[in-house]
C-alpha cells in the first residue's frame, strides 16, 4: 500500500472519531449561540438537540424557544435552510 493513502486513511479515521466523539458530548462538545436571542450555552442557555430523520438536527433554545435546523460538522453546529422559527 503507498504510504500516503497510509496516512490520509489514519487522518480520516482520526477526525471521524473526533467528529463522532464531540457529537456525543453535551451540547455537541462546543459553545453555541441561538441565533434569535444570541445567548451562548456558556452565559447559561440550554439548547437542546434533537436529531431528524433527515440527517439534520432540531435545536430549541431554553431561553426564548427559538427552533432552527441545523447540521453537525467540525466547526459546530452550522444552521441550515430558513432562519425563521420552524413551525411543528
Amino acid at each position: 500500500m503507498n504510504k500516503r493513502y497510509k496516512f490520509w486513511s489514519k487522518v480520516k479515521s482520526f477526525a471521524e472519531k473526533q467528529m463522532f466523539e464531540n457529537y456525543l458530548k453535551p451540547r455537541g462538545g462546543c459553545d453555541s449561540c441561538c441565533p434569535n436571542c444570541e445567548e451562548w450555552e456558556s452565559m447559561g442557555n440550554k439548547i437542546t438537540t434533537q436529531p431528524l430523520d433527515d440527517g439534520t438536527d432540531l435545536r430549541v433554545c431554553g431561553k426564548c424557544n427559538h427552533k432552527w435546523k441545523t447540521m453537525f460538522t467540525p466547526a459546530g453546529f452550522v444552521q441550515v435552510g430558513d432562519k425563521e422559527v420552524l413551525s411543528e
